[in-house]
């Protein structure tokens, strides 16, 4: 694997917190943000799956600002799955699930349906697809 030597300021990096539990400043910035939107779209109970859920910091913040909702965190890195372990443990939440591989392919088989109770959450994404990916789609 080929590793970059010089990364942009805006670059997404982890930091251990001398536990399990990975930082990313770019999560701590932009946490506020997501939350706000994710608020307005977001229904007042349901299920939510957020892909790609990285270091957890989002899932957890997102849990922790939207408790009526049942968060699934999706991840395939597995030191990143036990970092999200780690956020939840930490914050004793009981909202957040870890997210199975049926769960995700009955979530996925019904993304094209409109569920009144359910969030597809792909936010970290969003900075590969570019512009048309960070418009909310309803």
């Amino acid at each position: 694997m080929v590793y970059r030597t010089k990364l942009p300021e805006t670059a997404s990096v982890a930091n251990s917190t001398g536990d399990e539990r990975l930082f990313a400043p770019s999560a701590d910035r932009n946490s506020t943000p997501i939350i706000n939107l994710i608020k307005q779209i977001a229904p007042k109970s349901g299920e939510a799956l957020e892909i790609a859920s990285g270091t957890g910091q989002h899932i957890v913040n997102l849990a922790l600002a939207l408790p009526n909702l049942s968060w699934f965190p999706s991840e395939v890195v597995v030191e990143r799955i036990i970092c999200i372990c780690a956020w939840i443990k930490a914050d004793n939440l009981s909202n957040i699930k870890l997210v199975t591989h049926e769960k995700l392919r009955s979530s996925y088989t019904r993304c094209r349906k409109r569920s009144t109770n359910e969030v597809k959450l792909a936010k970290s994404a969003t900075h590969v697809g570019g512009s048309n990916t960070t418009r909310p789609r309803y």
